[in-house]
């Protein structure tokens, strides 16, 4: 029995060169919708309640800031595309980011006075206080 070995071709062909770009990586298989869940801090001051919603990457475009019914729910999506062209091939990619989160309010937030703004890669929400949940504030028990 006689094995013949083939020779490998000096010249790649386009074939071999098309599977060895970066067209086959990792992020080709990934996903192109991308749901989480951003990182939120809530402050409670004298006067207010403040989020603080870690978004970077977004622009102020991107959100829709909703309050229904003592609900402050916060929503974005973000749409790219992501194009690659080469002499032998061109790639194109959608990619859509998206998020949506909810927080029940408490009854004393004058909801027809919420504020938002984006900066730096943080929505920033202030949720002002009702004028008798200031008069009121908090009150020590001692215990005996």
């Amino acid at each position: 029995m006689t094995l013949i070995k083939r020779k490998e071709s000096a010249v790649p062909s386009m074939l071999s060169d098309f599977f060895n770009t970066d067209f086959w990586n990792d992020d080709f298989f990934s996903t192109p919708v991308t749901k989480w869940i951003p990182a939120t801090n809530i402050k409670e001051t004298k006067d207010s309640f403040n989020l603080e919603v870690a978004v970077p990457g977004m622009k102020k475009e991107d959100f829709q800031v909703q309050v229904d019914d003592n609900m402050l729910t916060i929503e974005a999506n973000k749409e790219e595309e992501k194009k690659d062209e080469n002499e032998r091939y061109m790639r194109r990619e959608f990619r859509s980011t998206s998020f949506s989160r909810s927080f029940s309010l408490p009854r004393h937030v004058a909801t027809d006075k919420v504020d938002a703004r984006y900066e730096n890669g943080v929505l920033k929400i202030v949720l002002p206080k009702k004028e008798e949940a200031k008069q009121h504030g908090s009150k020590e028990v001692k215990v005996s």
